[in-house]
């Protein structure tokens, strides 16, 4: 029997972990590999090698990847991305990996519209995709000039950066103090090369949309539309929480073209919101990787994770059409968000009962895996340190 080639899952949380789960059947060396030492894959009774590798956003990250390569005299692996700066650092050096890898390298002219958001919404706007109003600034004076109405929001050019020193997906500017104070403490340690000022839509969880899954050349092979209910902390969340597989043509059509302008080969997740105020979907960004809540996919398409394995190593294509109708949970993190909302009256017993179902696909508890899923509740001050939980 000829060898398989490996699989390199970059990074032990959740989402390495649906990785994982899916792929434990196929007979296929595993090697997880992340930035920190700790996430609740590390507790996974499914076979794998740990590596704990230097920061994602430096070249000896990639020379540790092709280490761990020749140390271990391994077929190119097939590497699962699951941060934005996996996917930069490894397509930027692509003539570095390219023979050592398997992996859809983004090829330079849209890496930095996939990668930097201030890119993303210029590009947007000249491919006239409707998006929230946002004001790429020059300086930080200019951005104290700014001509959004408050309150607004700052928000990342560079998500990694930008959560590392605020521990938010976004900050709230109520007014013109606010604003200064602001500026004052992110000028010391963002570029402002790293920040948007954007207006908030309207709206809650029951408006924010994504349309996700494996495309090859800007075609769809294996996507689904969803919506992403609840997040935490509620008002700017970095993260999903409970997310709902539902049909929307509407969000399919749009995303679909921005996949298609940008000849797009991977994994990706384009988000939206729904402003109330004038009832049309607001472009927000694209993921270009394994997104949080992608083992819904498990139920709604099938084996997505095979599915990618098979395109790089075997250029096989197979195309997978959704069953709508399931739910996505991260107990860990929806739990403490269930009890806000149902404190402040905008969800019911009702509303939960209805959700959690024989159609729910958990992200952290498998019956037949249950160490990970107790482990992070011991892990929880490490990984609120590291990860912003």
């Amino acid at each position: 029997m000829s060898k398989k080639n490996p699989i390199f899952i970059l990074g032990v949380e959740y989402q390495g972990y649906g990785v994982l789960r899916q792929m434990k059947d196929n007979n296929i060396e595993t090697f997880l590999i992340d930035q920190d030492k700790y996430g609740l894959t590390r507790f996974s009774k499914y076979p794998n090698i740990f590596y704990q590798s230097p920061q994602y956003n430096t070249i000896d990250f990639v020379e540790f990847l092709l280490y761990i390569i020749e140390s271990n005299n391994l077929l190119r692996p097939v590497v699962y991305p699951t941060n934005d700066e996996q996917v930069y650092t490894i397509s930027k050096n692509r003539t570095k990996l390219e023979e050592k890898i398997l992996f859809p390298f983004i090829k330079e002219d849209f890496l930095d519209i996939l990668y930097d958001k201030r890119n993303s919404y210029v590009w947007a706007k000249a491919n006239d995709i409707t998006c929230p109003l946002s004001y790429i600034p020059n300086s930080w004076e200019d951005l104290l000039n700014c001509n959004i109405s408050y309150p607004f929001i700052l928000k990342p050019a560079v998500k990694d950066r930008f959560k590392f020193y605020s521990n938010k997906k976004a900050l709230l500017i109520k007014n013109k103090q606010d604003l200064i104070k602001t500026v004052e403490y992110l000028n010391n340690i963002l570029p402002i090369t790293d920040i948007i000022a954007q207006e908030i839509i309207s709206g809650d969880g029951i408006n924010q949309y994504s349309y996700a899954g494996f495309f090859v050349n800007g075609e769809p092979i294996a996507a689904f539309s969803a919506n992403r209910l609840r997040q935490h902390p509620p008002d700017f969340g970095r993260a999903s929480t409970f997310v709902r597989a539902i049909k929307n043509e509407e969000i399919i059509s749009k995303s679909e073209n921005i996949i298609k302008k940008l000849n797009y080969t991977g994994f990706a997740e384009v988000e939206w919101k729904k402003d109330c105020k004038d009832g049309k979907f607001k472009f927000l960004e694209i993921n270009p990787r394994l997104w949080g809540w992608h083992s819904l996919a498990s139920k709604v398409l099938g084996n997505m994770p095979l599915l990618y394995y098979n395109y790089l190593v075997n250029n096989e294509i197979q195309k997978l059409s959704a069953n709508y109708n399931f739910n996505w949970v991260k107990w860990i993190t929806d739990i403490p968000v269930q009890f806000d909302l149902l404190k402040n009256g905008k969800l019911s017993l009702n509303d939960l009962k209805q959700y959690f179902n024989k159609n729910l696909i958990s992200s952290d508890f498998d019956i037949k895996d249950i160490k990970p899923f107790l482990c992070q509740f011991i892990l929880l001050p490490y990984l609120i340190y590291k990860r912003g939980y």
